[in-house]
């Protein structure tokens, strides 16, 4: 369990990264980079549950990772449209 979380954790640092290094305000440019965030994101969640998946943990664990990946991507992406209005 800890390790999904620190999984989930390291995903969410390297989006802020991607977000925020360089960041010059320009709608078009968040907009693109909120796109490259969420690929990345659901493409790390994804492969994490395969992962799990292909090692026969509990489908409790799968679940799990799967339901924080869909929180962590609705909490983002209100706080980035929010954000971009």
């Amino acid at each position: 369990m800890l390790a999904l979380q620190m999984t989930s954790m390291l995903l969410v640092f390297i989006s802020a990264g991607i977000l925020f290094i360089k960041n010059n305000h320009d709608p078009a440019a968040q907009a693109l980079r909120f796109l490259i965030v969420s690929i990345t994101q659901l493409l790390g969640y994804l492969s994490a549950c395969l992962a799990l998946i292909y090692t026969d943990q509990s489908w409790d664990l799968v679940l799990y990772l799967l339901g924080l990946a869909l929180s962590v991507l609705i909490l983002q992406t209100s706080y980035l449209v929010r954000r971009l209005k």
